[in-house]
């Protein structure tokens, strides 16, 4: 409307038609001052002119905490032989050990069901081991729930070394040994229409090469065009 002032887009206006408010408007980066991406871009080559040392690529948060388990799997329940079971948990801890249930069966079955009156003490020697395995403080809280869960927090001060070491020496591929994968991507028939699909899999598909690429794998690409007819 005439005479009134809007305060500066950020997205497209013909989608929403609203401003973006005042707390979130981006500030603008000084002439002497350098940003925070470019700060972040140029901590691994400061690293290297340093002469630090690029560490070997660490395992992932999931792989640490099923480390963590299955040591104290060990160190609870010597000479047991069973699957431990680590998912992700959205409710009330960032990953959950549902081994208990499955452990109290086993010791059952092999006559040592006197270890444990129920899953819930399973459960909880499960955690008091984890936390005794957890020299590296990975873990905030390690505690047992419900019928037989293990719920794991993971400690802040954990990720704040994870996130310095990304920063310092840049992004490294998780451990593994290199293979060779065939990615079929895009494959347009040539004999029919182009559409939106085509594009979505392009994309797909050469972000799935960029990724394993990453990873130190050999990528071959291939794109079937199809055939006439």
């Amino acid at each position: 409307p005439r005479g009134r002032t809007t305060r500066p887009m950020y997205h497209d206006p013909l989608v929403t038609r609203s401003a973006v408010p005042e707390h979130l408007v981006p500030k603008p980066v000084s002439s002497g001052s350098v940003a925070p991406a470019a700060t972040a871009a140029a901590a691994p080559a400061a690293a290297k002119a340093a002469g630090i040392t690029k560490p070997a690529p660490p395992p992932t948060l999931l792989q640490e905490v099923m480390r963590l388990c299955q040591e104290a799997l060990a160190k609870a329940f010597p000479s047991v032989e069973c699957a431990v079971i680590v998912v992700p948990s959205g409710r009330a801890a960032h990953y959950q050990n549902n081994t208990a249930m499955q452990l109290f069966k086993v010791l059952k079955d092999s006559g040592r069901a006197g270890e444990a009156a129920s899953p819930r003490d399973i459960a909880a020697a499960l955690a008091a081991a984890t936390v005794a395995c957890d020299t590296a403080g990975v873990l905030d809280k390690c505690e047992a729930a419900g019928p037989g869960f293990v719920n794991l927090h993971i400690s802040r001060p954990y990720l704040e070394r994870t996130v310095n070491s990304i920063l310092l020496h840049g992004p490294l591929p998780p451990p593994g040994a290199p293979k060779r994968v065939v990615v079929d991507f895009s494959s347009p028939n040539v004999a029919k229409e182009m559409h939106v699909g085509h594009l979505r899999s392009t994309i797909i598909g050469d972000s799935l090469c960029r990724i394993l690429t990453f990873c130190g794998h050999t990528v071959a690409r291939v794109n079937h065009v199809g055939d006439w007819g």
